[in-house]
């Protein structure tokens, strides 16, 4: 659908201009406007500007642009481009258009904003960031490379054209290419010049945006919400990925496959498990024989991505899991963008009056200025979006979808004493659109988590009253919620066991994360009686005593679809999980008389459960070294 015409029309040379053609083009399809003031200074106001086209019917679609500054230029470009051709293209649903949410970087080209912050570091809750000044463990891995990432003075024409490509190749021959990106995208919440700075509280931009949406959107269920996120940079030029949640894998796999040669299919982002992993005490275990070509290799301890779980937050807790992807177009090889980036950041940092200069660096990097790229970019961006738009108006039109390799969504009631009240939990695994509003740690969102600097706050329009799903009659299933990052499938039965349940369960699975060998943060255990399980909610709803001294707080719920052990046999016995190739500390249990005995055979062939591949075996499945 991309043709010469559009090329020419719908890319940009510079913030102004890009935004005036957005402005324009959303005026003439009579799109509802909003601008959100997010800071000025001696060169002009910044804003974002969103556009929604409204529909009757249920759903909404949404694509961003320009999180990352200088990255909006593909971006703006997609959106240029679904505009002009909105007509023909019969979008279903509500679309939402969000242009520059960094626009301060994008005018000046930079990846950052005007308080240096990476927004898609920066997605973080209050106590979330103090614990990453203080217990960060990639910090020290970070610092190790502080001097190539951060010059402290303009570099000179030697350095940026021979001496930083000689650093960088010392680096990489001593310590490995995957220990160099491991630290660069994780990024520092320290080093406020640095590259990749996370900040310390939660951006304007981040702030307006929830509001908005919050105001505009927030009684929808969150299962109808459909995301796409563009950025530039990772991969070969003209070429695209889709980095998303573990739990939309299967989802997305099926709407996009792989095209060799133009799209790179899907990728996760397994670094969205939150601060936690990062933050643990015994230290982060990073192998550069785990790196591979793929865009998303490197990112397992990156956190505060504007992803799927942050945004699910501005939406009601019980109503599933919003689909978002950041679709990616590749533009230079990986050392020139990295390059590019710590040439700027010195620049704007140390020699501000000459920033023209050095902006070039990363808008050479991070904007491909030929007609084949730029038709690239919008003809896959625009399929894409039409994909994910066609999702929303199936996602209203069925129940949510149940997810596979054991990691269901799970509605529940959670314990509160003797009370229940009803709560819709998700496991992150599958198809995954029931997922609550939590954080990646698991906690809710409160209005008392917005920073100081939030703008007033704006009336936030109720869900409609839902009739809740009465619980389980004589349930034994129950779900712990919100366990330690670290805790392997031998603590749960020592949980279970120390706190007097020995002999009073016959089922338990803690269901892992095959990419780097942590749990999914819950598991589920099913009781002989209807009142062992409530004896068992009562001990461990607000739990907090865990051997490791974590301070995350237990909750629990009734286990919902499946209840009972011959239900969850039936579940798993012909699941992934339980392909010998999986480890059977990964595996769920069944117990008689309080031993472990053998899971009921299969009773068709299985397929293997996907694990990260391993340069250094030759390329064959293997865990992560993150296993324990």
């Amino acid at each position: 659908m991309a043709s010469v015409d559009d090329v020419a029309a719908c890319f940009s040379e510079s913030y102004e201009e890009a935004r005036s053609k957005f402005l324009a083009a959303a005026k003439e399809k009579d799109a509802e406007m909003h601008s959100l003031p997010v800071t000025e200074d001696e060169d002009g106001k910044y804003t974002i500007d969103v556009a929604v086209l409204r529909k009757p019917g249920k759903g909404v679609v949404v694509i961003s642009s320009g999180t990352h500054g200088v990255e909006g230029y593909a971006g703006s470009g997609i959106q240029l481009g679904l505009l002009r051709h909105w007509q023909e293209l019969s979008i279903p649903v509500t679309a939402v258009f969000i242009h520059a949410v960094n626009p301060f970087g994008m005018a000046h080209f930079r990846r950052f904003n005007e308080h240096n912050v990476d927004l898609n570091r920066n997605c973080l809750l209050p106590h979330e960031f103090e614990k990453l000044q203080t217990q960060d463990q990639i910090a020290p891995l970070y610092d190790s490379f502080d001097p190539v990432f951060n010059p402290t003075s303009p570099p000179s024409w030697f350095y940026r054209n021979m001496g930083v490509w000689v650093r960088m190749a010392s680096y990489v021959a001593a310590y490995g290419i995957g220990y160099i990106k491991t630290a660069l995208v994780g990024g520092t919440y320290t080093k406020e010049k640095g590259i990749f700075y996370g900040g310390r509280e939660l951006e304007p931009s981040h702030v307006l945006l929830r509001d908005f949406f919050k105001e505009q959107f927030g009684g929808l269920p969150a299962r109808e919400i459909a995301w796409v996120d563009v950025h530039t940079g990772l991969g070969p030029q003209g070429v695209d990925v889709l980095l998303g949640s573990e739990g939309d894998r299967q989802t997305l796999e099926e709407k996009f496959p792989k095209v060799d040669g133009e799209f790179d299919g899907v990728q996760v982002v397994s670094g969205e498990r939150g601060v936690d992993l990062r933050c643990a005490g015994e230290g982060l275990e990073v192998n550069s024989a785990r790196f591979s070509s793929s865009q998303s290799a490197g990112y397992e301890y990156t956190v505060g991505v504007l992803s799927a779980p942050w945004v699910t937050q501005w939406f009601p807790p019980d109503s599933g899991r919003v689909l978002m992807v950041q679709q990616e177009f590749g533009t230079l090889p990986p050392m020139a963008v990295a390059r590019a980036l710590m040439l700027e950041n010195s620049g704007f940092h140390y020699d501000r009056s000459n920033h023209h200069f050095w902006r070039t660096f990363t808008q050479d990097a991070f904007y491909v200025r030929t007609d084949f790229w730029k038709e690239r970019v919008l003809r896959r961006g625009m399929d894409v979006f039409q994909k994910m738009a066609k999702d929303c108006e199936e996602a209203h039109l069925a129940n949510p979808r149940w997810g596979m390799d054991g990691m269901e969504s799970c509605v529940g009631w959670r314990a509160q004493g003797k009370n229940v009240r009803r709560d819709v939990f998700s496991s992150g695994k599958g198809r995954g659109r029931g997922r609550g509003a939590t954080n990646a740690n698991g906690k809710q969102w409160s209005a008392q988590d917005s920073p100081a600097q939030a703008p007033a706050p704006v009336e936030i329009k109720e869900a409609p009253p839902k009739i809740p799903p009465e619980p389980p009659v004589d349930g034994t299933t129950i779900m712990l919620r919100n366990l330690p990052a670290k805790f392997s499938q031998q603590s749960m039965l020592q949980l279970l066991n120390d706190n007097g349940f020995q002999g009073k369960y016959d089922f338990v699975y803690l269901p892992m994360d095959f990419r780097n060998g942590t749990n999914l943060g819950y598991a589920f255990v099913n009781t002989l009686t209807h009142q062992d399980a409530l004896e068992a909610m009562d001990a461990y709803q607000g739990f907090t005593g865990w051997a490791d001294g974590s301070d995350k707080v237990c909750e629990v719920s009734w286990a919902h679809p499946h209840q009972g052990l011959e239900e969850h046999v039936e579940r798993y016995r012909n699941s992934p999980v339980m392909h010998p190739v999986t480890p059977e500390e990964y595996k769920p249990m069944v117990f008689a008389n309080g031993q472990r005995v053998p899971f009921p055979a299969p009773t068709k062939a299985i397929r293997a459960p996907k694990m990260k591949s391993d340069r250094s075996s030759g390329g064959a499945a293997a865990l992560t070294d993150a296993k324990s």
